[in-house]
């Protein structure tokens, strides 16, 4: 039986329609790594932040995470970065946004 999480290969890693190589990494944070992805669907290049819950231990770090989702959420302009989608899983949050390769954001 397949996990929800991983495609067949398993070098990957799926979230709903949403893959990325476990090799494909663009950035890192203090609790989070970023990896260029694809939109299964669209075939549309998205950079897939994975943020580790567990290194969010206290409220500060909580409320700066509920800042970041709810400010990605309201944007919306074309000079700033899209944000397509955001999951929570037990250990795991993702957000989902445009991939933007012209360096750091």
């Amino acid at each position: 039986m397949n996990h929800p999480l991983y495609a067949s290969n398993d070098l990957r890693k799926k979230i709903e329609d949403y893959s990325y190589g476990l090799k494909d990494i663009i950035g890192r944070g203090f609790s989070s790594v970023v990896y260029r992805g694809t939109n299964d669907k669209t075939k549309e290049k998205v950079a897939v932040k994975v943020i580790d819950i567990r290194a969010i231990q206290g409220k500060p770090e909580k409320k700066m995470l509920d800042g970041e989702i709810e400010a990605l959420k309201k944007l919306n302009h074309p000079n700033i970065m899209k944000c397509h989608d955001i999951f929570s899983t037990a250990n795991n949050c993702y957000i989902i946004t445009e991939f933007c390769n012209e360096g750091d954001l």
